[in-house]
């Protein structure tokens, strides 16, 4: 139980029993109070502090106490406001039928009771009916009123929950998206840049005394692949610090750079480019470089392949981009998708492309991805 209620009720009851003898109605239609009377204005009043817990109990209380104190022709006014209270009360919980049934009950009591009974004074002028109904109908279009305000405003607090909660889950995602996006970038620039820092290492330590010229050219490939890797990583930190991301240069005119890097392994790379290169979004132009990149570093860390070709045909609507190796996967071999296999596939799929990854029917291994074509201007929608 709220302590708000006893004290409301504890107040009305004082009020009720200190200022009913002050403001009698009139003169000759009430007797004195008496102790029946006084405990019917002190009921009205306590039964109040259970309006929440049981409304409809309390209303049927007050309401019966209303009927006996005029039927005795006590004096005062103010008895009522016990009743009008309890019915504003059930009209507020959404009982509006109990609130008009018992409001027109009450003053159908009181105007039976207007007619003087025998042995009690004469009630004539007693206007009690018409009073109390006036009173008890605008406390039901109050609590009407009240309730109705009560549910817009709990409807526009929930939309706002809903809101924010849809924004909160709106953020994570975009946040989760991002991470895998990073996730991918690093994955294919710094794998591809560290496999050849290490091939080129290792050339440099096994020609170190024999061929100083060549070893001393490993080592330059070695510094311009950590610099590379380098400026990966520092694009991949713009993100995190700014809000907008940062250009991402990379694309398929960047090929010869890729070439170069692998025959730096001492792997022979063809390239093949056929069709028209139509305007290509930015999107598309990184994934499809991406793909190469991760294949032509797995070919020269895993498969052991001395060629690779790379296939790149730009039709109408689409570019398609293959790479084969002469590794030494055949035709039974099983695919065990890693790190690298599933980031090329997360990036064509979201793309809305097509991805095959296997081995050839002869020897080698194959990468295929075929990305739909978007148009340069939509180069700040989409995902990478």
């Amino acid at each position: 139980m709220d302590w708000r209620d006893p004290a409301f009720a504890a107040g009305l009851t004082l009020f009720l029993v200190i200022g009913t003898p002050l403001v009698p109605r009139g003169q000759g239609i009430e007797i004195q109070l008496d102790p029946l009377g006084y405990t019917l204005l002190i009921v009205s009043g306590l039964t109040l502090a259970f309006r929440r817990v049981a409304p409809t109990a309390v209303l049927a209380v007050t309401s019966l106490a209303t009927i006996v104190y005029y039927y005795f022709a006590y004096p005062g006014f103010f008895q009522p406001s016990a009743a009008l209270v309890s019915l504003y009360t059930v009209a507020a919980l959404g009982a509006r039928w109990t609130a008009l049934v018992s409001g027109a009950a009450l003053c159908a009591g009181l105007l039976l009771i207007s007619f003087r009974p025998a042995g009690l004074p004469d009630r004539q002028a007693f206007d009690g009916p018409l009073w109390v109904g006036g009173w008890f109908a605008a406390v039901i279009v109050a609590a009407e009123t009240a309730r109705q305000r009560k549910a817009y405003l709990n409807e526009v607090e929930q939309r706002a929950v809903d809101a924010l909660r849809t924004k909160e889950e709106a953020a994570k995602l975009r946040a989760t998206e991002e991470r895998l996006r990073i996730a991918r970038e690093l994955h294919d620039s710094l794998t591809h840049a560290i496999s050849l820092v290490n091939a080129q290492i290792n050339v440099a330590a096994h020609l170190f005394d024999r061929d100083p010229d060549r070893s001393r050219t490993a080592l330059f490939a070695v510094k311009d692949a950590s610099k590379q890797a380098m400026g990966e990583l520092r694009s991949a930190l713009e993100v995190l610090r700014h809000d907008d991301e940062p250009e991402r240069p990379h694309s398929l005119r960047q090929l010869p750079d890729l070439v170069k890097a692998s025959e730096q392994q001492g792997v022979a790379v063809k390239v093949t480019v056929s069709g028209d290169s139509p305007a290509v979004s930015q999107h598309v132009d990184l994934a499809a470089y991406r793909i190469v990149q991760e294949s032509l570093t797995n070919a020269a860390r895993h498969s052991r392949a001395s060629t690779v070709s790379v296939d790149v045909r730009y039709d109408y609507d689409k570019v398609t981009v293959r790479i084969e190796d002469d590794g030494e996967a055949d035709s039974s071999s099983v695919v065990r998708e890693g790190v690298g296999i599933r980031g090329m596939r997360e990036r064509v799929a979201a793309l809305g492309g097509e991805f095959e990854v296997g081995p050839r029917p002869t020897r080698g291994f194959a990468v295929k991805a075929v990305l739909p074509l978007g148009r340069s201007e939509d180069d700040n929608g989409g995902t990478a």
